[in-house]
């Protein structure tokens, strides 16, 4: 009778999991760990052992089997791996990390520190420490943090690091700089969130010094990203053999020589992932080698905030022939000549078709360009599957190319702005129609599409007019202005649909209107900028405080 009133009850004789032996629960629950990892789930990391969540939070796959029975508990604290992840979220005395720390026993680490300061504390409204640092690591704990994690540097696999106060970067990474080697290190991961927008010469100055953190001595590296976070680029010799290369906001003094980011790029053959993001290699294009260099092993590439002179000198110096997905995202600047750059063949003495070709996910967040210039990438981007536009940050034509456009068979498209702007109005109407004409759409093989900034009303004009080829699958962001019956004629018309959440920036940034196509895209340079308060942050390096309130 407790069962059916109850039945989350066990019987009394037992279950058929009792049955299984330690080492297929072992299984089970290193499955079930890194499932929740992979899925980035969200739980209650201050959550310890003995307490149960009474407001819905969730705990961690590992730390809830542990509270299953004794039986449980003793089979997942006997294995080390699942306590291999160390973010120090919980504050101090950090109990809950000193334990995972004896758990993990000899395996290697994962060390994730959040040291980014919430608005309210830096614009001073906060004085708790507490609520300045949620789930995060406070400055001040940061010597307690490294007393425990640095005699374990040479099992490090992951570190990472976010700050938006570069002086404690410069502590960490002065600290890093004296640990001989990181000789399981596969990723690290530094990231200074900085406001400051001027990248002509980095600041603060005093903190200018580059360090070599492992004494540049990490053999196994895999993964570098680095975030407004420079090194010294001469001794870093782990920067070599990597998959994954991200530079990211670096001020132009800071960068790394044109001859050591080649050297980084051709010393990584199996790199398949490069971000460039108002960064590069440092020194003027025009001083820079002319020689191609082919790196085929690169499948995705993103350039992003850099001047459309400085991108287009780079793309003519590398040639990633076996590219497939590319992302753009560019200040308000014309582009025409980068995309028909991007459209034309290889430079010599490569030859090669254009990037484009093989491409079959692109992404552009923003940019300007001429009707002509996007007809031109449009044109060369025959294999596209996937295509996410932010018309948030978008001229209307990015989207409005899209729609089926008339041209002739068998000769290149040279139409006017005009003919474009007639050809929407009404296809298969007006003079020059002949039995040559044909309805035919740019990125004919295009099957996802991913928007921000356009309505549910466009999307569906969208859709109806180009049928062939379909667009199978859809995706809004979750502001977009989408009625209900416009949802739910979406759903029944595509194969799937559904929203996502975009950026902050996106909400809070115009739409681009253009409103005639005739002109070049200039009078969009009053595009609404987003620029948040200025903060100085919590001073702090990770060294010992004399006065902690200090």
């Amino acid at each position: 009778a407790s069962e059916q009133k109850y039945p989350c009850v066990p019987p009394s004789e037992g279950t058929p999991v009792d049955a299984l032996p330690n080492e297929l629960l072992s299984y089970i629950f290193t499955l079930g760990s890194g499932a929740e990892e992979d899925g980035d789930h969200d739980y209650d990391s201050d959550g310890d052992e003995g307490k149960s969540p009474q407001d819905g939070s969730q705990l961690p796959f590992k730390v809830l089997v542990s509270h299953v029975c004794r039986r449980w508990r003793t089979v997942a604290v006997e294995i080390p791996t699942l306590w291999t992840h160390l973010d120090f979220a919980e504050g101090p005395p950090f109990d809950k990390s000193r334990t995972w720390l004896e758990r993990s026993k000899g395996c290697p680490l994962d060390i994730e520190l959040d040291c980014t300061i919430d608005d309210d504390a830096r614009s001073g409204e906060s004085d708790d420490q507490a609520d300045a640092f949620p789930g995060r690591v406070s400055p001040l704990d940061l010597p307690i943090v490294r007393d425990f994690i640095l005699p374990h540097a040479a099992r490090w696999r992951i570190f990472e690091l976010m700050v938006n106060d570069f002086q404690i970067m410069y502590g960490i990474l002065s600290t890093l700089a004296s640990i001989p080697s990181a000789p399981q290190l596969q990723a690290l991961r530094l990231y200074h969130y900085d406001e400051d927008e001027d990248y002509d010469h980095f600041s603060p100055a005093h903190l200018k010094q580059p360090f070599a953190p492992f004494c540049g001595r990490a053999p196994g590296l895999l993964q570098a990203a680095l975030w407004g976070v420079h090194v010294d680029w001469e001794t870093c010799a782990f920067l070599q053999g990597l998959e994954e290369l991200e530079l990211a906001y670096h001020a132009k003094d800071v960068r790394p020589p044109y001859a050591i980011f080649t050297r980084i790029l051709q010393a990584s053959p199996d790199l398949h992932i490069l971000t460039l993001c108002a960064s590069g290699p440092a020194g003027s294009p025009e001083d820079w080698p002319t020689d191609v260099i082919e790196l085929p092993s690169v499948k995705h590439l993103v350039l992003a905030f850099v001047e459309p002179s400085y991108v287009s000198a780079l793309m003519k110096r590398l040639v990633f022939p076996n590219l497939s997905s590319l992302a753009l995202d560019f200040d308000p600047e014309d582009y025409s000549s980068f995309l028909e750059q991007l459209a034309g063949p290889a430079a010599p003495p490569v030859h090669r078709r254009s990037l484009c070709h093989n491409l079959i996910d692109l992404k552009i967040s923003g940019m300007h360009c001429t009707n002509a210039a996007l007809r031109t990438f449009f044109s060369a981007l025959p294999n596209l599957a996937s295509l996410n536009l932010n018309c948030y940050h978008l001229p209307r034509h990015f989207f409005d190319y899209l729609y089926p456009d008339l041209k002739k068979k068998h000769k290149t498209t040279t139409t006017t702005v005009e003919d474009d702007d007639e050809q929407h109005e009404g296809e298969g109407e007006g003079e020059g129609e002949d039995e040559d004409d044909e309805l035919l759409c740019y990125l004919p093989k295009l099957e996802t599409l991913t928007t921000s900034g356009i309505s549910g009303e466009e999307m569906r004009d969208l859709l109806t007019r180009r049928t062939v080829p379909p667009i199978r699958h859809v995706l809004m962001d979750s502001t977009a202005d989408v009625a209900d019956n416009e949802e739910e004629w979406l759903r029944a018309h595509v194969e799937t649909f559904d929203f996502f959440e975009c950026s902050d920036d996106e909400d809070e940034t115009l739409i681009v209107e253009v409103e005639d196509e005739d002109e070049d895209e200039d009078e969009d340079e009053d595009e609404g900028q987003v620029v948040d308060g200025e903060g100085d942050g919590v001073p702090g390096e990770w060294i010992d405080y004399d006065d902690p309130t200090e």
